[in-house]
């Protein structure tokens, strides 16, 4: 799709960036250019660029009506985290109003290296973000999602997913998929009662692509599901994201002994990216999702990737030898 081709929120991303030059009061005296879409999964991800600056300006991702306090929650967890370099800077936050009212964030942009999965990256960008991933456990965020014990992240999970495929117009083959891993889930629910859990804070959905190495540091992207929990399964879920048969923990990442802690937490973020990916498959199907991130190749791509990721989770849980422990 062309620049100049792309409708946003039902309007062309040209009358959009107008409305939000009139809304914002950050970009007053800027000419706003758009850069190109970053993708997204929760929401849009527009690049663009003023007269002084690189933004990433943030839409939800789904069409449906919007909650009040729009990305409140997520300008706070950028607040709190960027002044210790973890995040990208908030810039600005509200409502445009094209045609009808659309929350929106805007954040600095990150110049850095993305790498393409957990095995393409150096040892030298591990160590920073393993570095990353502890000093996020020990920072303070209270608008952060407060998660006791690893069977509520699953529960937050599968009550999502199980929500979101009640909808009309979700397809018979995607409901199937959500009762394969349902009794999946309930063997990892009482997997979970033996893993160990903190108040520190963890990313909750971190993967090789919210990841920004630049300067010797990790920049961490994509905030919207920073919770309470144990800073390995950060870990877990990121060596989850692209295996198919073996999973492999980077041992950068982990202190001695920690390899098998890790693997114990692999079920849980199983469950969790597998929800995530049915989730986004109803709402394709019901036509909640923006249509410059839905078309045919996507969502079969999302098919196969669940149906990998349940196979992989009834390998797991059988207690497979093919296991990295």
């Amino acid at each position: 799709m062309s620049r100049a081709s792309l409708t946003v929120h039902g309007v062309p991303v040209e009358d959009l960036l107008e409305a939000l030059h009139e809304t914002s009061t950050l970009l007053t005296d800027s000419t706003l250019r758009f850069g190109g879409l970053l993708g997204g999964w929760s929401n849009l991800n527009l690049l663009l660029t003023s007269d002084r600056r690189r933004m990433v300006l943030k839409l939800p991702a789904r069409t449906t009506a919007r909650s009040k306090e729009g990305y409140g929650v997520l300008m706070q967890r950028h607040l709190d985290l960027s002044r210790t370099g973890l995040s990208p800077r908030p810039l600005e936050t509200g409502w445009i109003d094209a045609p009808v009212e659309v929350p929106y964030i805007l954040l600095q942009f990150v110049e850095g290296t993305v790498y393409p999965a957990p095995s393409a990256i150096p040892i030298s960008a591990l160590s920073a973000l393993r570095r990353a991933i502890d000093s996020l456990n020990t920072a303070k965020c209270d608008s952060a999602t407060a998660l006791s014990r690893p069977s509520d992240l699953l529960d937050l999970h599968i009550d999502a997913v199980s929500s979101a495929a009640d909808r009309s117009g979700v397809s018979s083959n995607t409901i199937a998929l959500l009762h394969e891993l349902l009794p999946l889930a309930d063997a990892v629910r009482s997997h979970c009662e033996h893993l160990p859990w903190s108040g520190g804070l963890i990313h909750g959905d971190l993967s090789e692509s919210n990841i920004v190495f630049r300067e010797g540091n990790a920049v961490l992207l994509d905030l919207e599901s920073l919770s309470t929990g144990h800073r390995l399964y950060d870990v877990a879920h990121l060596t989850v994201q692209n295996a198919v048969e073996v999973i492999d923990c980077p041992p950068t990442l982990v202190q001695e002994g920690e390899t098998e802690v890790v693997s114990r937490f692999v079920p849980l973020a199983l469950v969790a990216v597998i929800s995530w990916s049915i989730e986004r498959l109803a709402d394709m199907d019901s036509g909640l999702i923006e249509t410059a991130l839905v078309n045919e190749t996507t969502y079969r791509s999302i098919r196969r990737y669940v149906s990998d990721k349940i196979a992989l989770l009834r390998m797991t849980l059988s207690g497979n030898p093919s296991i990295a422990q």
